[in-house]
């Protein structure tokens, strides 16, 4: 009767409604990733080069999750939350490189780059980074004068 009433919905609605489903669950894939990212809220104000040492931390999370996954990323995002008794506004600056990487140590420099351009002193209490624009790390392009792959195998 459902189905006469409301065609293949009305069928559908009838075996739910007594909790049954013929759905296929053996073909769901994973979700696709989209990026990855790691921040922290410190325990107290850090200054300066004290956040630098964080953010080599956090690089090497979000660079060793991205490695794990086997892919790289083109887009490195960084955060930086001021404390509360500072009257500046968070830092939230994003870079595009004109490769892929999962390498710690780039994704350094282009933090450190966005930091030390950004940063104009101050208690800083929040400090994160994001990879995003990701593919898989066998497209990564080849340098004429660094060894990339004993880079990533070191990594």
């Amino acid at each position: 009767m459902l189905r006469k009433k409301f065609g293949i919905i009305g069928e559908q609605l009838y075996w739910h409604a007594n909790g049954i489903d013929y759905s296929d669950l053996h073909n769901i894939g994973e979700p696709e990733t989209k990026g990855f990212s790691h921040s922290i809220t410190l325990l107290r104000d850090y200054l300066g080069d004290e956040c630098k040492t964080v953010i080599i931390e956090l690089a090497e999370e979000v660079c060793r999750r991205a490695r794990e996954a086997g892919l790289a990323a083109k887009t490195v995002h960084l955060y930086v939350g001021y404390s509360r008794v500072e009257p500046r506004r968070a830092i939230s600056r994003t870079h595009s490189l004109t490769y892929y990487t999962n390498l710690t140590m780039n994704v350094y420099r282009v933090c450190l780059y966005i930091f030390d351009t950004y940063y104009k002193g101050g208690p800083v209490r929040q400090i994160g980074i994001s990879l995003s624009n990701v593919a898989p790390d066998d497209v990564l392009q080849l340098d004429l004068f660094q060894d990339n792959e004993k880079q990533r195998n070191l990594g």
